[in-house]
């Protein structure tokens, strides 16, 4: 069997162990496939994980396979928080086989900044998501993320002031990326939390204008819990818009 037959084996392999919600054990048999496929890019000279897909015949895309991993390592997290530390080395390593790929490297640094948090490091989140920003002020998806580490009740560590301050920075940045899903998560945030009724109406107005310019952008104004459960890229988005979660929440656009 060739080395493409094996990755593309256990690819498959780590779906169908998806499929009985056997996370750990399909993030072993993916992590495992990854270096194989290091190996085969490093092989047939190619940096780019979008572009060995063309070389040979699989099964998927192995750009899906590559994000889907992201995902799952969160999920197999819940389980046992060694995946969290494994998701930031995976994450950190897919970095350097994205190309230009703007969308996938935003995502892959999300993951990273928000399995430091998971893991009760907020001062290492706090500054990945800091230096990112100083970047790229325009990120606005970055805000977003960072927002909703701090944002979310379900790990009993919500910081409403901090949540507050991160979102305010998102809407107090000229020409912000995705301004209508910032807008979107902070006139939840403050409905939620009895927010000043001045800026609920100030919010709700920048809402509606937004939503009206922008038709076929999904936001749907309700709470999207950060990653409360075990979501896969492929399961249903929680937010309820019957898209799959990568096609909605889980991009970088929310698109």
């Amino acid at each position: 069997m060739s080395n493409h037959e094996l990755i593309d084996r256990q690819i498959m392999e780590g779906y169908h162990l998806l499929s009985q919600y056997k996370y750990t054990k399909a993030c072993d048999v993916w992590l495992e496939a990854w270096d194989g496929l290091k190996e085969l890019m490093a092989e047939c000279a190619v940096s780019n994980v979008h572009d060995i897909y063309d070389k040979f015949n699989w099964s998927d895309f192995p750009s899906n396979y590559v994000q889907d991993l992201e995902a799952e390592l969160h999920n197999a997290g819940l389980d046992d928080p060694v995946y969290y530390e494994k998701r930031i080395a995976y994450c950190r390593d897919l970095l350097k086989y994205i190309g230009d790929d703007e969308e996938m490297g935003q995502n892959t640094r999300r993951a990273i900044a928000d399995s430091y948090y998971e893991l009760g490091n907020n001062e290492e989140c706090d500054r990945l998501y800091g230096q990112w920003l100083s970047e790229d002020p325009k990120w606005g998806w970055g805000y977003i993320g960072w927002f909703m580490c701090y944002e979310s009740t379900y790990n009993n560590r919500q910081d409403i002031a901090k949540a507050a301050q991160i979102i305010e920075c998102g809407l107090d940045e000229p020409d912000v990326c995705d301004r209508l899903d910032i807008v979107d998560k902070a006139l939840v945030f403050y409905e939620e939390n009895d927010g000043d009724t001045a800026k609920i109406a100030s919010l709700r107005a920048e809402f509606s204008r937004l939503s009206a310019a922008s038709p076929g952008h999904h936001t749907d104004h309700k709470a999207i819990p950060a990653m409360s459960g075990k979501v896969g890229r492929n399961d249903p988005c929680p937010c309820g818009s019957g898209k799959k979660y990568k096609k909605c929440h889980g991009a970088s656009g929310g698109e």
